[in-house]
């Protein structure tokens, strides 16, 4: 029951707390992977002027979960979902993004909604990550 409530806590948190309780740390990242996907699928992608804040894109391009506490800007609220990808615990994870095609909205979205040189980066930053990663787990 411990281990249930530590993973339930912190699902969605910046940061899961340390904890030597292996079960514990299994389940709180297994229910945080699963409940980015659903966030990133129902996410609701619609036009958007706004532009991305430096210290969000700067954060973004290093590859970081994006603090709430930082994001100005709906763009900045989009790409925070996009951030999602950097804090993946499980290949079955990002296994299931690529399967079910869960980045080509966001990538979409982007591509019509930001310079091309942000898109560029953007674009270039997650698929590098989730290249490097998948090599990872292949080891």
């Amino acid at each position: 029951e411990e281990e249930i409530r530590f993973a339930i806590f912190h699902h969605n948190k910046y940061a899961i707390a340390n904890t030597l309780e292996s079960n514990a740390l299994f389940y709180a990242k297994l229910i945080r992977d699963v409940d980015k996907l659903v966030i990133m699928q129902e996410v609701c992608l619609e036009g958007d002027d706004s532009k991305i804040s430096s210290k969000i894109m700067d954060d973004f391009l290093e590859e970081k979960l994006l603090d709430r506490h930082d994001i100005k800007t709906g763009m900045d609220e989009k790409l925070s979902y996009l951030a999602f990808v950097f804090d993946f615990n499980f290949k079955e994870s990002v296994i299931f993004l690529e399967k079910y095609h869960i980045l080509l909205p966001y990538f979409e979205f982007l591509k019509h909604n930001l310079k091309w040189e942000d898109y560029e980066k953007i674009y270039q930053t997650v698929m590098e990550y989730i290249t490097k990663r998948k090599k990872e787990w292949l080891c």
